[in-house]
Order: structure tokens, then C-alpha cells, then sequence
């Protein structure tokens, strides 16, 4: 990971393994509808088409922080929200797929939105990024209830001053939980 993109000390999970028989059987066609200039001889061809396991991780990153290191098959890269995604290779919508279902599951059990907040952060904050990894809105008053049940939370004092309205209170994950 701190190769491709130059971060560390990151959340890193691997999620799922892929290798079912046959998941690349169509590999020889879509290489050779692309005309790809990453193959140069039919030994390329024959290696892409074989049998092979791919080991899916989960990572979470501020993506602004992200130095992306292209790889040997890859020199370019884009980020684009998951909900835009074409017919990728393969079977690599499976694994986008997969990952997601992942990420949503681990979102209270191993609080990972909190690793893309500031140390100080609102609870507004905080529901915009789980409504963002959900793919949903949240009613405020039910989020607002259900994280604070958790009781993970340390809320500080008044700090933020940021709008007309009354001050929302700052928060930050609880001294054994950072």
C-alpha cells in the first residue's frame, strides 16, 4: 500500500479472496477488444487468460493525501465515486462490490469513519461521512442517538463557531479508542 500511493499506518483489511474457476475466461476477448499496448506478445495473451487468485484489501485513505505510484500495467489512474462505475474487466465489479458491502459492515465495529475526521470533529461531520460510505441519508436525530450509544465519544466544550446558529458541540473518539 505505501508503495502505490505513498501512505502508512493505515487501516488495511483484506476482505475477500477471489478465485473461482473460470472467472477469467473471457480475458483473451476483452484484451483483445481493447488492443491493449500493455501486451506485446501472445505469451502476454496466454499469462492474462490462466487461472489466477486476486486477495481483495480494504483500505481507507484520505484521498487528498493519496501520491497514486502507477504500476507495471497500469500508467494512469482516476477517482471516481463508486456509484459511477462502468463495466470494469473481468470480474473487478464483483470485488468493487464486494469491498463496499465490507466497508459498510465495518462501519461500527471497527469505527473506521472516525479515521477520516480530524482529531475534534462535529456530529455533523461525522454523519456525512457515514451517510457517504452508505449511500443513503441518515434521519439526524436517529444517528445522532445511535453514535452516542455506542459510547465511543468524549464531547468537549463548545469550540466550534462556524455558522449564525447555535454552536454545535465538538467531539472525539474517547482516549482508548484513537
Amino acid at each position: 500500500m505505501n508503495e502505490r500511493t505513498g501512505l502508512s499506518g493505515i487501516f488495511l483489511e483484506q476482505f475477500y479472496c477471489f478465485g473461482e474457476f473460470g472467472r477469467n475466461v473471457n480475458a483473451r476477448l476483452e484484451f483483445e477488444k481493447i488492443k491493449s499496448d500493455i501486451l506485446r506478445t501472445t505469451d502476454d495473451l496466454d499469462w492474462i487468460s490462466s487461472r489466477f487468485i486476486t486477495l481483495g484489501y480494504l483500505a481507507i485513505v484520505d484521498y487528498s493525501k493519496v501520491n497514486v505510484s502507477p504500476g507495471d500495467i497500469s500508467d494512469q489512474f482516476l477517482w471516481q465515486d463508486v456509484t459511477d462505475f462502468k463495466k470494469l474487466f473481468l470480474d473487478h465489479n464483483e470485488i468493487v462490490d464486494k469491498a463496499l458491502v465490507k466497508l459498510r459492515e465495518c462501519l461500527d465495529t471497527k469505527l473506521i469513519a472516525f479515521s477520516l475526521l480530524p482529531e475534534t470533529f462535529t456530529m455533523s461531520e461525522i454523519q456525512q461521512v457515514y451517510e457517504t460510505i452508505l449511500g443513503t441519508s441518515i434521519v439526524r436525530t436517529n444517528f445522532q442517538r445511535k453514535i452516542l450509544s455506542l459510547d465511543i465519544l468524549e464531547r468537549i466544550e463548545k469550540k466550534y463557531s462556524g455558522g449564525a446558529h447555535k454552536a454545535p458541540y465538538l467531539y472525539r473518539l474517547k482516549g482508548n479508542l484513537q
